[in-house]
């Protein structure tokens, strides 16, 4: 007997690191129900349009992600499950465009995470900036004091 579909509520799109995560997550096949925020997501649960939601709540770089904890402590729904994935991000440009030349680039972080990841690439490549705006607000975000946290002696 095939095992049935699972539908899975997770804050993004087809291609999104979370879609990966369901995917990687349950062995049965997924129908993703895609919301825009994570406040949405918890929506669909609550109404029962999914059975199960994927978010990121750990980041390695950033440490919790502590809307969705807040998310996750005011609903009566719990954690049954982690997955790790290992989310690698390039930067990408023009062909024959070096990254030594005076480059601005849009990025719309949606998390902590891509937040952090972006101050230290303009860290390494000192003058260059990128201008990072949040995806749901297009506002652009305040970069002058960064959310890093260490890194728990186990992980180095």
């Amino acid at each position: 007997m095939a095992n049935p579909t699972v539908r899975v509520a997770i804050q993004g799109i087809r291609g999104s690191f979370h879609e990966e995560a369901a995917a990687g997550y349950f062995e049965q096949p997924v129908q993703l129900v895609t919301t825009e925020t994570f406040d949405e997501l918890f929506a669909a649960l609550e109404r029962r349009d999914a059975d199960y939601g994927v978010m990121a709540i750990e980041n390695t770089l950033a440490g919790g992600i502590l809307p969705n904890y807040a998310l996750l402590r005011e609903s009566k729904l719990r954690v049954v499950g982690e997955y790790y994935l290992r989310i690698a991000l390039c930067l990408v440009g023009h062909r024959g465009q070096k990254v030594e030349e005076k480059i601005k680039a849009t990025w719309y972080a949606s998390s902590y995470a891509a937040e952090t990841m972006l101050l230290r690439w303009e860290k390494a490549h000192a003058g260059q900036r990128l201008e990072i705006r949040n995806w749901e607000t297009d506002d652009l975000i305040d970069k002058t004091t960064p959310r890093l946290r260490k890194k728990p002696e186990s992980w180095r």
